[in-house]
């Protein structure tokens, strides 16, 4: 389970500008799920959000180092081999410094 901290420092990176609605939307919906490594195309169907701007979201969150790669897996929507993400927790030591 996710603790509240996090939860609340992945809020302040939204309302510093650090993070856009659609990228906090991916980070909120990745730690209401338990955090699990997902795939594009599986965030994608979870957040409501076109595959288009998914990855293009997942992508600047990768650069700020806010998502992290985990180990290859096939998506449970396309079957491709393909490298899912998740929130990187350790992050929000870094956020009120």
């Amino acid at each position: 389970m996710i603790r509240q901290e996090s939860i609340n420092a992945y809020r302040h990176l939204k309302k510093t500008g650090i993070i856009n609605q659609q990228e906090f939307d991916i980070v909120d919906y990745l730690l209401r799920t338990g955090n699990k490594a997902m795939t594009r195309r599986e965030l994608s169907e979870g957040t409501g959000i076109l595959i288009s701007s998914i990855a293009g979201r997942v992508n600047r969150l990768l650069k700020k180092k806010v998502l992290a790669e985990s180990l290859k897996r096939k998506c449970k929507i396309s079957g491709m081999k393909v490298t899912p993400v998740f929130v990187k927790i350790d992050r929000q030591g870094e956020l009120f410094k």
